[in-house]
């Protein structure tokens, strides 16, 4: 009963002084801005799943998190370009004598806004990374140029990692 009771003046003081968990934190745009294009998303890898993949996350994750709307470009105020500027994955034995092995997916990528009117840099979130580790047992051996169910999922979890961290950097900006 006593646990219950501290852990409610707990949440009670967090939420009171306007604590907010990472990745749910509102952002303000710069210049006030409202109407927002997302104009390309350059991929130079060979996974021709990320690019629609990080454009949907990212529109999903500054639309939950931003006061904007989606419009065309001749209708935005501003428009955004997210270069991805690396995808590896990589694998590590986890012990000698092992045959499962542990990979880790990583990606680096940059947002960078720009004012629609003279095409000015509004705001550029600097390299982010966002990272996820899966394990692949032996019965589980990938086919050479296929990814199993455990890379798609770390994957998806280390874009949506990238995009959450760069959002929270125009959170802490503006």
């Amino acid at each position: 009963m006593r646990l219950a009771a501290l852990l409610f003046i707990c949440l009670t003081l967090c939420a009171g002084c306007g604590y907010n968990f990472a990745g749910m934190t509102p952002v303000d745009m710069p210049e006030g801005v409202s109407r927002l294009h997302l104009d390309q998303v350059n991929n130079p890898t060979q996974e021709a799943w990320l690019e629609p993949y990080v454009r949907s996350n990212f529109r999903d994750e500054f639309s939950r998190r931003a006061d904007i709307s989606w419009v065309d470009r001749e209708q935005s105020q501003a428009y955004i370009e997210i270069d991805i500027k690396n995808y590896r994955v990589s694998d590590d034995l986890t012990g000698a004598g092992d045959l499962t092995v542990r990979s880790d997916v990583r990606l680096d990528l940059e947002v960078n806004m720009y004012h629609s009117r003279d095409n000015e840099l509004l705001w550029s979130s600097g390299s982010v990374r966002g990272s996820s580790s899966y394990y692949l047992a032996q019965d589980q051996a990938p086919v050479p140029g296929e990814s199993t169910p455990g890379e798609r999922q770390a994957a998806q979890e280390a874009v949506e990692e990238a995009l959450r961290l760069a959002t929270d950097r125009l959170g802490s900006e503006f």
